[in-house]
């Protein structure tokens, strides 16, 4: 093992030989010599399928003979626990047999650990910050400097991970003592290296106390030019917190200093991007900031991905996924090289395929056949495991994608799952996340009785419809010039309405109605009203007319680099067709586009929108 370990960085040959060599003496390797092998390939980002699956069989039964913490805690990188609940609960039992008796630098290791096991327990959380915060306090003041710098970086690194989804979890006790400390290693004059400066500035960042500390500004003002790609990620991804956050003025300054030199430092390393980590660190701290990039940067930087493909690996695929959704980058062969993973590694791949699942929806990008049979293979297989958003995500994407199984549609209109959903919003602490829960639902079971009304799936969702439809938004500055031209091309503001709820609650921009000559009719006469909610026509309008949505399509609802409709949209209108509409799309590159530029071809192009 020691010579294996200074040979980490060697070429792939040589630690494909290696991994023969583990693999023949696979019977003789304790739980110690399972950690430090696949420490070793993880240090090395080099994938032996074949051992790794050697290595979690391993772990599997020497966990289920496991009595010490230590063992355990050096057996848990090698398990998949979020597709086994059984072996989670073996686990979580001795985490809370033991954790009073840990010593720091077996909380260190508990806590790297704990974040990836997306554990439930918050009697075990409370367990290890109570453990910890006991450590802390009772460290002597002679051996603080050893604390500080042998261990703080990991605690500190483990509580910035819990306070992610999906644990949402804050210890304010301890986070306010690791403040102290790192405000003492801060003031310090000499020894602080880039790495101390960055995962310092990540945790204040989190922790979201307010202004940052005028220390800390200077420390990163300091060695800015000295960070590396994943210390740049480090501190960009600090940034999430304050993402939705309004601020008091002056942290609102330093976040734009901070940002300004963040993405100053991630400019001069794209040369150095030489391999498909480093690449997806230099993305994902652009994401984190929230930075708007320059769209000439973000294609370079995608573009990249196409030299790396042959390289990708199924630890890529949450990080990648990650990027697409927060960017809405329309890139087929990436899109498809998530979807082959997931193919691939169907046993080991867990909740990871119901995200690559919400990237194709976003995007809308069609997966192959083999990708959605194998996502409902587990979804249906892991349904209990799942969050019961993981569940409605992959849900509705295959309802997008017309391949939303009976048997899924069974499991989730069922009284189990709707039960965790009930469980899931009450003990969430994220109105964000709640919010996400109840739309997606909504959102299934909207597709549920339009796309498929053959599943007999009541729609009762019209209490909470009416509850949440927002009944005033701020306006785009598409639609007012849209409505004056509107009102020229109908003959008056009283032949469309704006702002109509639709059945089963879609909101249209623009709604007017004419008869089977195209002539438009009066919606005052007919009653049509803005903000309705399934608006009761007064009069009955003459046989075959039709009503036509005007949807306003600005930016947001495209793909970021493709006039691309995003798979919302694509749905939205499959549904109001379903529901009898024409749907007429008013997308903002036509309306501002050169060929458009004068008042009467605008007129005319709606026109023939209208009419066609």
């Amino acid at each position: 093992m020691e010579i294996c370990a200074s040979l980490a960085e060697t070429n792939e040959e040589l630690l494909d030989d290696i991994a023969k060599y583990f693999l023949g003496v696979m019977d003789g390797i304790g739980a110690i010599g399972i950690y430090r092998i696949s420490g070793l390939f993880k240090q090395c980002h080099y994938t032996h399928d074949k051992l790794f699956d050697a290595l979690h069989e391993k772990s599997v039964g020497l966990m289920a003979k496991c009595e010490s913490l230590v063992e355990c805690v050096n057996l848990l990188p090698n398990l998949f626990l979020g597709s086994d609940p059984e072996m989670l609960g073996i686990v979580e039992k001795i985490l809370l047999r033991d954790i009073t008796d840990c010593v720091l630098p077996v909380l260190c290791r508990v806590g790297l650990i704990l974040p990836d096991l997306q554990t439930k327990n918050r009697q075990l959380l409370d367990a290890f910050s109570k453990q910890v915060l006991n450590s802390l306090q009772n460290v002597k003041k002679e051996e603080t400097d050893e604390v500080v710098h042998n261990f703080l970086s990991k605690l500190c690194s483990s509580f910035v991970k819990l306070r992610r989804w999906p644990h949402m979890y804050r210890n304010r006790d301890v986070e306010g003592l690791l403040y102290k400390l790192l405000l003492t290693e801060l003031r310090k004059q000499l020894g602080m290296q880039p790495a101390s400066v960055a995962w310092i500035a990540q945790f204040m960042l989190t922790l979201n106390r307010g202004r940052l500390p005028l220390l800390l500004i200077e420390r990163i003002s300091a060695v800015l030019p000295q960070f590396s790609v994943p210390q740049i990620n480090y501190i960009a991804s600090g940034f999430r917190v304050h993402s939705r956050t309004r601020h008091h003025s002056l942290l609102e300054q330093q976040l734009s200093y901070l940002n300004h030199m963040m993405h100053y430092a991630a400019l001069k390393q794209l040369n150095s991007i030489t391999n498909l980590n480093s690449l997806t660190f230099t993305v994902s701290q652009f994401v984190h900031r929230n930075q708007d990039i320059d769209e000439s940067v973000l294609n370079e930087l995608m573009d990249q991905y196409l030299k790396f493909l042959p390289d990708f690996r199924i630890q890529h695929v949450l990080p990648t996924a990650r990027i697409l959704l927060a960017t809405r980058y329309y890139m087929p062969e990436l899109a498809d090289r998530l979807c082959r993973c997931v193919v691939e590694n169907e046993q080991t791949i867990g909740r990871q395929f119901a995200v690559v699942l919400y990237v194709c929806n976003l995007i809308n990008y069609s997966p192959c056949r083999e990708m959605l049979e194998t996502s409902v293979r587990l979804l249906l297989r892991h349904k209990d495991e799942l969050s019961a958003l993981d569940t409605l995500h992959a849900a509705v994407a295959f309802g997008l994608f017309r391949y939303l199984d009976r048997a899924v549609v069974d499991a989730i209109f069922h009284l189990n799952f709707l039960e965790k959903v009930d469980k899931e919003l009450e003990d969430s602490t994220s109105f964000s996340y709640t919010n996400r829960l109840r739309d997606s639902l909504m959102r299934l079971n909207r597709c549920a009785c339009l796309d498929y009304p053959e599943y007999d799936v009541p729609w009762f969702h019209e209490q909470y419809c009416r509850d949440s439809v927002v009944k005033s938004r701020r306006e785009h500055y598409l639609t007012a010039s849209i409505r004056d031209s509107l009102a020229v091309v109908l003959g008056g503001a009283d032949f469309f309405v704006e702002n109509v709820f639709t059945p089963y609650y879609y909101h249209i921009d623009f709604e007017c109605m004419f008869d089977k000559g195209y002539e438009p009719l009066s919606c005052k006469e007919l009653g049509l009203k803005s903000w309705t909610c399934n608006n009761v026509l007064i009069q009955e309008p003459p046989a075959d007319s039709f009503r036509v949505a005007v949807c306003v399509l600005p930016q947001q609802l495209f793909c970021a680099n493709e006039q691309l409709l995003l798979g919302t949209e694509v749905m939205k209108r499959r549904h109001l067709e379903i529901m009898g509409y024409k749907v007429v799309h008013i997308a903002h590159f036509e309306w501002n586009s050169m060929q458009l530029g004068d008042r009467s071809a605008k007129l005319t192009f709606l026109r023939k929108k209208l009419l066609s």
